[in-house]
């Protein structure tokens, strides 16, 4: 073997290992791509989780509330809710000392709407804002939707509740 030709097969051992790394490489940097998308789908699957529970626990509320038909607020059987933050409750039976109170202060209204509508106005780590808007029977058939106010949740503990509803009027 000429030394020429020593070379051109050494060379040539370069080449292939040369290819085997950058194919190591090429393929490492795949699986990392797949991974870090793997991460990014799952992470942002949590969080549309995340942001539809608050509004979750506020339908869930309302929708039981709205059976109590006005029996709610007399026999106080909010107390029983554990969607409601505590401080809630406490500002509500304030409320309901005051004999003055015009409106229900869960739903912000002295009728009881068909059903309440939540719609986001913003929802955060550990804060969420609703619109509550009430849709009422209309008096010639189909239904008109009122705007009531703002519900407001928060995360405390692990969990979302109930800590503050801002009336329209």
């Amino acid at each position: 073997m000429v030394a020429g030709e020593r070379m051109a097969t050494m060379g040539g051992g370069r080449d292939a290992l040369n290819r085997f790394w950058l194919g190591l490489l090429a393929a490492c940097m795949v699986l990392a791509g797949v991974g870090i998308y793997s991460v990014l789908a799952t992470l942002s699957a949590r969080a549309e989780t995340a942001a539809l529970e608050p509004q979750r626990i506020a339908q869930e509320f309302y929708a039981w509330y709205l059976t109590q038909t006005g029996a709610g607020l007399a026999a106080r059987t909010y107390h029983d809710s554990d969607l409601l933050a505590p401080g809630l409750v406490r500002a509500v039976d304030s409320l309901l000392a005051d004999d003055g109170r015009p409106a229900d202060p869960f739903l912000c209204a002295r009728e009881t709407p068909a059903q309440v509508v939540l719609s986001p106005v913003h929802v955060g780590l550990d804060t969420a804002v609703y619109h509550l808007d009430g849709e009422y029977p209309a008096v010639l058939g189909g239904s008109s939707e009122r705007a009531l106010g703002e519900v407001t949740l928060r995360l405390a503990d692990g969990r979302w509740r109930i800590a503050g509803i801002r009336c329209a009027r």
